[in-house]
């Protein structure tokens, strides 16, 4: 989802390698637990999943000079302030996680503002309506097994917890202007 609006000129994605490695850790995990594949199988997924990620955003991984000399200065909770660092580093305006907890609002640096992926898309349809639009029209081009439209696609978002919000919006938005 993330992605697929970046590619539409959304926003401009950043990420380092420790937050690749945490990728490859939570995302074999999900594959696993989720999506029942055996960890050999989720592994490999999760290694085309990042090998797809650093060819169609090949400026998006951050130098580690560009984030490690930062680390030091980050107050939020320990374990996360490589994350915190890396969009200090690239200049971003937006740190996205689902982990808020691990970054009190009391510890973000000037000009970074820290969101879940559900209330950064959800602003982004607001505001930039038309490139989200037609991100989730791609998206739902691409989809096969099954095959879904923008609304099938927005239905099941608003059903499911993590993007909730933006798919009822999306929802809405393709049933009062189109979309699919």
């Amino acid at each position: 989802m993330l992605l697929s609006c970046a590619d539409a000129g959304v926003f401009t994605p950043r990420w380092q390698s420790e937050i690749e490695d945490e990728v490859r850790r939570n995302g074999a995990r999900y594959y696993a637990d989720r999506r029942g594949l055996p960890v050999v199988q989720a592994r490999e997924a999760v290694e085309r999943v990042l090998s797809a990620m650093n060819e169609a955003f090949a400026a998006a991984r951050l130098r580690p000079s560009e984030w490690v000399p930062v680390v030091p200065f980050m107050v939020n909770d320990a374990r996360d302030r490589h994350v915190l660092a890396a969009a200090v580093g690239a200049s971003a305006t937006h740190m996205l996680t689902l982990n808020r907890r691990h970054f009190p609002r009391a510890t973000w640096p000037a000009g970074v503002v820290v969101k879940t992926p559900d209330d950064f898309l959800s602003a982004r349809l607001v505001d930039s309506q038309e490139p989200v639009l037609e991100a989730m029209r791609r998206m739902a081009a691409r989809r096969r097994r099954p095959p879904e439209s923008v609304a099938e696609l927005a239905r099941r978002m608003a059903s499911e917890g993590s993007l909730s919000r933006f798919g009822g919006l999306l929802l809405r938005r393709v049933e009062t202007v189109g979309g699919e």
